[in-house]
């Protein structure tokens, strides 16, 4: 299934979408969601628009459209009609998309990590999240809801640079960068969280390692 977050454009290809009133509808029966998100302005005048449509998930959208699977459809009016038809239904999943990674954290003397996540769209009351470094996984401290930022304090934290998930309802944040054309090699994105060692009094601290890892950890 497509996966999206806040802050992507996506594309829909189809048949017959010219036309005007260009827009998209986003429904998410559990929630009693049906959101619609005008198409790229200008996309209409394009030779291809009667197979393309593209919709902007913009900031705006993020105190709308929470975490999960939703139903898509395009809604256009065609050229040569006054009513509004609309497309088929496919699936699309809007993924949490955390806003300030990478991070690095000192753990503290009992060797402890304290941070916050930072993410879109805001976590609602039903929705359960947790963050995945590497493969371990960590629950939030609890704070009222809706939030766009969740705590959390990780004792005994593992020493090392850790991909970072934020995990939704299941649904967890991309990592990986899918936007290269093949045959370029798709590459992480910079989703990662650091946890160093509290320096000893006058030391400096080492360089950090050039490439995330899945877990890897060391001792203080």
């Amino acid at each position: 299934q497509p996966v999206a977050r806040i802050g992507d454009v996506v594309e829909l290809q189809g048949q017959r979408l010219d036309g005007s009133a260009r827009e998209v509808v986003l429904s998410h029966d559990r929630l009693q969601i049906d959101e619609g998100v005008p198409a790229m302005a200008g996309d209409a005048a394009l030779p291809d628009a009667a197979t393309r449509i593209r919709f902007p998930l913009d900031a705006g959208l993020a105190d709308t459209l929470p975490v999960g699977l939703y139903r898509v459809r395009a809604r256009v009016t065609p050229p040569t009609e006054s009513r509004a038809r609309s497309t088929n239904d496919v699936a699309l999943v809007l993924a949490p998309r955390m806003t300030n990674l990478p991070l690095s954290v000192t753990r503290d003397a009992a060797g402890s990590a304290t941070f916050d996540i930072d993410f879109v769209p805001a976590l609602r009351p039903g929705q359960q999240a947790v963050l995945v470094l590497g493969s371990a996984q960590y629950l939030p401290r609890e704070r009222p809801l809706p939030a766009r930022t969740l705590s959390f304090v990780i004792a005994d934290a593992p020493v090392g640079r850790h991909l970072a998930r934020l995990r939704i309802d299941g649904i967890d944040s991309p990592i990986v960068d899918l936007s290269a054309d093949p045959p370029k090699t798709p590459t992480f994105l910079d989703q990662w969280v650091e946890i160093e060692c509290t320096p000893p009094t006058g030391s400096t601290r080492g360089r950090p390692p050039t490439r995330p890892c899945w877990g890897r950890s060391s001792a203080c």
